[in-house]
């Protein structure tokens, strides 16, 4: 009994020092960054195009976030990298490795797998990858993009706690997230007409645009090489690698072909995955390097078992918008120092919804209120200037009555 708790321990620290030297054997996973846009323009109306068939179609009531580029093989690397050493629930696809679509190499065994960018891919959108594949890439970056196994620490749990791939919704606090069909939709066809958008706020496609986009074609490395104005990844014009019809790299057809709000490839390069939920199926939007034009319009929508992969699938992550400032809320125009009638540390939209005057952050209630009357208090600077305005409207009256009336 002795010995047999003597070899347990023993067997228990050898294990522990196997899992030590595995991790350490692993490369080191580098922060993965994102460069966002934001969706703005909060509670805008609908599409009216396609109101009738998706009801709301497009209508996002507050501002949010979403990447500029597709989430692309560098950054799902580093993912690999940090989680899956062992790789229980698929994260990679032997597709990526040797399909000259594909941009991932895996090396070693099971225990401590490794992962590399392959040549000239690492700036392209990673494709073969499942609805799940996204959800677990989003709890990894909500979860401070932790090393580990796939548990509920790193991939399991955060913003989607992974079921079905059906029944999961997202958590009230994430801080990345797969956009909704609505978030997805609005970053790539919505533009005021106020902004110059169509009559309608809606364009046909995610280039700002009614017009058939250009095919884009590539170079030897796979960036775009005709880039400009309504330019897109699509019917197979990218012929480089050895593919007749590739990826190409994240936002090489140029900002004229960037959505109004600034998101590039939202049309062609890799479907992607969005929330939308239909029976079984999840949604994916946008077409792909393959797709015909008609794909690319926002009248397309495409649903998948959220298991299925494919070199035509990737996807792009969003997160909440930049937070409100707060400030000084003055509620009523006399008495404000009443109490209740000037709130401190309040947001524009909330004091917007009191009724409120809403004043900078740099300002107390006590400085807003003075004299009890809901008007700030002025500084030096603007009694100075003010004092300069009366003296130039006097000097100008003086002026006008020496000149005489003929």
């Amino acid at each position: 009994m002795c010995m047999n708790t003597i070899r347990k321990g023993v067997w228990g620290v050898g294990y522990a020092l196997a899992a030590t030297l595995a991790t350490m054997d692993r490369p080191a996973s580098a922060e993965v960054t994102f460069e966002w846009v934001t969706v703005g323009n909060p509670g805008n109306a609908a599409d009216p195009l396609n109101s009738a068939a998706i009801p709301g179609i497009g209508s996002v009531a507050s501002v949010y976030r979403i990447a500029k580029f597709e989430v692309t093989n560098a950054q799902y690397a580093e993912f690999l990298n940090a989680v899956a050493a062992t790789d229980p629930n698929g994260l990679y696809k032997p597709n990526m490795g040797s399909e000259s679509r594909g941009g991932i190499t895996q090396s070693g065994s099971p225990g401590s797998f490794t992962y590399a960018v392959r040549a000239n891919m690492g700036n392209k959108p990673v494709n073969f990858v499942s609805f799940f594949d996204a959800m677990r890439f989003v709890n990894w970056l909500h979860n401070g993009q932790p090393m580990g196994g796939q548990d509920a620490s790193t991939t399991e749990e955060g913003v989607y706690t992974i079921s079905d791939g059906i029944s999961e919704t997202r958590a009230m606090d994430a801080q990345f997230f797969i956009p909704t069909q609505n978030e997805w939709y609005k970053a790539a066809y919505h533009q005021p007409s106020s902004a110059s958008g169509d009559n309608d706020d809606y364009w046909l496609y995610p280039t700002a645009s009614n017009s058939v986009p250009t095919i884009a074609t590539a170079n030897a490395t796979g960036d775009v090489s005709n880039p400009g104005t309504n330019v897109v990844n699509y019917s197979n014009g990218a012929v480089w690698n050895g593919a007749p019809g590739n990826v190409t790299s994240a936002g090489s057809a140029g900002p004229l072909s960037d959505s109004f709000y600034g998101a590039a490839d939202l049309a062609g390069n890799v479907f992607e995955w969005n929330e939308f939920v239909a029976g079984t199926q999840r949604s994916l939007r946008g077409g792909s390097w393959a797709s015909v034009e008609g794909n690319l319009q926002s009248v397309n929508q495409n649903f998948s078992a959220p298991s299925l992969w494919g070199a035509s699938q990737g996807f792009r992550v969003a997160s909440p918008g930049p937070p409100e400032p707060v400030g000084t809320c003055c509620i009523s125009n006399g008495s404000c120092d009443a109490e209740g009638n000037c709130q401190e540390s309040i947001t524009q939209a909330g004091c917007k919804s009191l009724g409120g005057r809403f004043f900078g952050p740099n300002l107390s209630c006590a400085e807003v209120c003075a004299n009890g009357a809901c008007i700030p208090t002025v500084s030096t600077w603007g009694i100075v200037a003010l004092l300069l305005l009366i003296v130039t409207a006097g000097t100008i009256v003086l002026v006008r009555r020496r000149i005489p009336v003929r």
